[in-house]
């Protein structure tokens, strides 16, 4: 499979992949407020009045990119349950940017990403809420996609990487026959987070986890979300850097590197 790292984290977002000698990752939020790519700031909110305005700029960025690889709407299951409202919109727009996608670049990869642990019904941890049954159905309301995306920080939600099922990806294949990726990945290192602390044995754990599952799935894409730990704010996400503070690399670095093999 292809590994990345990526530099970023954000709720419902356009992610864009182009593929040269690595990948080059740029995003464009729908509906949250966070802004970094190329697409210029910030459009809010997605309503009739700037829906052209989305259009238009996915157009002309895609014309002039054409990347592997494109995401429309990251973690969107979140978002059906926060706004059902825009989540309906989300996908009445993802059916226009799908045209427009075929149109100007027929050889991209379409698809949107789900959050696993939400999909699950995993919510509590630090999601801080009631666990639930899992929401599978909504993965079907995407149609046309060329693959499917998930972000995945077991952390939140399991203590030790060890805990995971043994099913925990390899199901995802039991619910789709789409090609799968994973564009966010991660777990703490930090062992003084109030809640779910981790350590660097458990981040290496998890990895081995993960590259087991994965291989049985097929994953053909793999994004860690953190390299640095500058790159790292939110209490949650803190220490799931693999380089750490002083510039040396965690056991996981290397561990995250021989995946590729």
């Amino acid at each position: 499979c292809s590994l990345c790292c990526s530099r970023y984290s954000a709720l419902f977002s356009f992610f864009f992949f182009k593929q040269k000698t690595a990948y080059e990752i740029y995003q464009c939020d729908w509906s949250s407020d966070v802004c970094s790519s190329d697409l210029g700031d910030l459009i809010r909110p997605l309503d009739e009045a700037t829906r052209e305005r989305y259009v238009s700029s996915l157009r002309t960025f895609v014309a002039e990119q054409r990347p592997a690889f494109l995401g429309l709407a990251n973690e969107v299951n979140m978002l059906a349950t926060d706004d059902p409202d825009g989540f309906e919109a989300t996908v009445s727009l993802w059916d226009e940017a799908l045209v427009v996608v075929r149109d100007e670049s027929p050889e991209t990869v379409v698809f949107v990403t789900f959050q696993l642990e939400w999909l699950l019904g995993l919510r509590g941890g630090w999601f801080g809420r009631q666990v639930v049954e899992p929401e599978w159905e909504i993965i079907d309301r995407f149609k046309g996609a060329d693959a499917i995306g998930f972000t995945t920080y077991p952390s939140l939600v399991f203590d030790d990487p060890l805990d995971l099922p043994l099913d925990y990806c390899t199901q995802i294949g039991e619910r789709t026959d789409l090609p799968v990726i994973f564009t966010e990945i991660g777990w703490t290192t930090f062992d003084d987070l109030p809640l779910l602390p981790g350590s660097e044995r458990e981040q290496v754990e998890f990895i081995d986890v993960l590259a087991g599952q994965t291989e049985t799935l097929g994953v053909g894409l793999l994004v860690w979300s953190f390299v640095r730990a500058d790159l790292v704010s939110e209490q949650p996400f803190r220490g799931m850097d693999l380089v750490r503070p002083d510039g040396t690399p965690r056991p996981s670095w290397q561990r995250w590197l021989d995946m590729r093999r």
